[in-house]
């Protein structure tokens, strides 16, 4: 069974399109993203570069360093 629109517009990448296009994540905007329309697609790259940056940044953070010699 396919995803709602609704669990999807709480996907943190959804999210942070929208963030970063300026338009609130819900229900339909998740719909058009999905098609690839609406302004948060515009986005999307960038989304998935800045949230892999904070991943990497709360890896560190915890302080699980790896020493490469």
């Amino acid at each position: 069974m396919r995803e709602t629109n609704a669990n999807f517009a709480r996907h943190t990448i959804f999210r942070k399109s929208c963030e970063l296009a300026g338009i609130p994540s819900t229900r339909r905007q998740a719909s058009k993203y999905r098609r690839g329309l609406g302004l948060a697609t515009k986005q999307k790259q960038r989304a998935f570069s800045l949230a892999a940056q904070e991943k990497i940044r709360k890896i560190f953070s915890k302080g699980e360093r790896h020493d490469h010699k």
